[in-house]
Parts: structure tokens; sequence; C-alpha cells
């Protein structure tokens, strides 16, 4: 009888415990995931073939931001017009907001701004490091701030990149084995530069040069190693003429209503990725020219050198050709011209 009791006893000590605790609260439902971040897309309209030191030092570029920005911007990047714009309207595209770097080559662009025009002038700057030292020194300021109109600044240069040179079917010793000549150019000041020292100037872009030099449509052009070298001038041209017309010097610029969208951060980012392609360009420029000339050399081509005095002449036939572009260009270019020595 006393083991029953002991036994009815336990089991209700059992169940007041069991009834008596509350029970554990539920786990709390997982907070829903952040959604993921989209990149700012940034657009990259570029002149030239994807294939080449411009498409290498692009996609350099792109990988780079993507890198320092921690995959906050990413980069899209469009070569030969494949957008649809001119390099005439190179600042324009920016301005419109239609993209948001862009590439400048000097003298297609100085209808839109004329300054653009000064450090590729015919035979004005005898050197690179005479070039790259006024760009810095004294053109990038008064060009930044007459950029601002069009909504932008400049981003990136291409310091030490080859001259521009002739490349022929016939050797160019002299002044008079210029005159005559049909010439590919890309316009602006090259035309008049060209046709002051007797040569018939035809503006063909990049891509369509080896098609007219091979149909006769022109039988010497100007340009770079590098773009002689895509273009497989050894096919339809024999001789590489190191007269230099003048020490090429082309820029990216960026959007201010672009740049300045973004967090601080970030634009320092973009800016900081500018410099890191303009020191590019200067260790490629060390490289590269080098490289292309072997590859025109290798092809068949050779090299011709100006008979002593033919610079100095052409220079001079030149000459009146700064005159009129300063009067046109207004007074900022006029004075920068008068401080170079190039008109009176």
């Amino acid at each position: 009888m006393k083991k029953l009791y002991l036994a009815i006893v336990a089991l209700l000590v059992l169940s007041l415990v069991v009834v008596g605790c509350p029970k554990p609260a539920a786990a709390p439902a997982p907070a829903p995931s952040p959604a993921p971040v989209k990149p700012i897309v940034w657009r990259v309209n570029c002149n030239y073939v994807s294939e080449g030191v411009v498409g290498d030092a692009l996609r350099w570029f792109k990988q780079d931001l993507e890198q320092r920005s921690g995959g906050r911007m990413t980069v899209e990047l469009y070569f030969v017009g494949a957008l649809g714009y001119k390099g005439t309207e190179g600042f324009s595209v920016v301005k419109e907001g239609l993209v948001e770097i862009n590439e400048i080559v000097g003298t297609t662009a100085m209808g839109e701004v004329p300054l653009t025009a000064i450090p590729s002038m015919p035979f004005l700057f005898e050197t690179p490091d005479d070039l790259i030292y006024w760009q810095e020194k004294v053109f990038f300021p008064i060009f930044n701030e007459d950029l601002k109109k069009w909504d932008c600044q400049v981003l990136s240069s291409t310091p030490r990149w080859a001259p521009i040179y002739f490349f022929s079917k016939e050797p160019l010793r002299t002044p008079e084995d210029f005159k005559g000549k049909t010439v590919r150019t890309w316009g602006g000041i090259n035309d008049d530069a060209l046709a002051a020292i007797g040569m018939h100037p035809f503006v063909v872009p990049t891509a369509e040069i080896y098609t007219a030099l091979q149909r006769g449509m022109i039988e010497t052009a100007i340009t770079s190693y590098m773009s002689a070298s895509e273009c497989k001038f050894w096919e339809v041209l024999e001789y590489v003429d190191v007269t230099p017309l003048y020490h090429y010097m082309q820029w990216n610029v960026v959007s201010l209503s672009a740049l300045n969208a973004l967090p601080t951060d970030l634009q320092e980012i973009v800016m900081l990725c500018g410099q890191d392609l303009t020191n590019w360009y200067a260790y490629m420029g060390h490289v590269w020219p080098k490289r292309n000339l072997k590859m025109l050399l290798d092809g068949g081509m050779e090299i011709v050198y100006p008979d002593a005095g033919t610079v100095d002449e052409l220079a001079r036939l030149v000459k009146p050709v700064y005159q009129r572009y300063a009067e046109e260009a207004g007074p900022v270019a006029s004075k920068l011209m008068r401080d170079l020595g190039a008109i009176d």
C-alpha cells in the first residue's frame, strides 16, 4: 500500500513539472537577404579597332577600374564607331550623356574644340619631351577650363606615342618628292598642312586605309607605326618615310556630370585609373613603337630618311597654316601659338 502511495505521488509531481514548464519559443524567421547592388555601368567609346595597342590599353583600364572599385563599377568598351558616333563629334556625345568616357583625336575634334589641334600641329614640337612638358605645364589647365562648357575634362593622355610618319609607294626624301602625292589623312589641320607642302589629302578612316591603298585611291598615308602594322602596310606599300609630321597626342575625356554623380571615393578611383592609363601608355611607348616598326621591316618595307634640310623646308611651307589657324581659333589659341613661337 505504501509503495502504491509513493508511486501516485511521484506521478503527480511529474505531471506538475511537465504542465508547468512553458513551451520553448519558436525560432525567429531569418531576415531577408539584402538585394544585390547593381554595379554602375560606364561606356567608353573609341575610334580604333579592338585589336592592337589602344584595345589592349582600354581593356587594361576596364580591369583596373573594376578591380579598384571592388566591382561597384563596370566598363563597356565600344570600338570603331560601334555606337555610331564620329570622331568629329567626340565632345558632343559626352556632353549629351551618350557615353561617360570618349576617346579624342585632336585634329579630328578641332571643329568642336579648336585648341585640340595645337598638340598635333605639324612640325611644331621638335621632340616628344617638348610636347609632354608643354602639355602638362601649360596646355592642360587651359584646355580643361575650355572643356567645362562641354561638361568634361581630361581623364588620360598618350605620352610617347610614336610620331606620325609618312608611308609610301615611292621614297620621300626631298620636298619635291612630296608634291602631287595623294595622301591619307584624318582631317583637321593635317589637311591644310599637307596641302601647303603640295600633297593632295583625302580623309580615310583607319579601317579603310588598306582597301584605299589596294585600289589606288591613295598612294601615301600618314599614321603611326601602330596603325601601319595593324593595317599590314607591307602588303600594299614599300617605304617607311621617317619625316616626322608631328608627335602624336590624344586623350580620353570623362563626363563631369557622370563623374560628379559618383560617391567621392569612386570619383577618386576613376581619376586614379585615368592616371594609371596615362602611365600605361608612357610605359608602352618605350616598347610598342620598336615592336611595330620591326613588324613593318620584317614584312619587307624599307626605312627612308629625309635629306638634309627637308624638314626645315616643309616646316617653312606649313608656317602660314599656323597663322590662319590662330586667327580662326580665337585669342586663347593665338596666345598659345605666339608663346610657342609659331606665329609672330
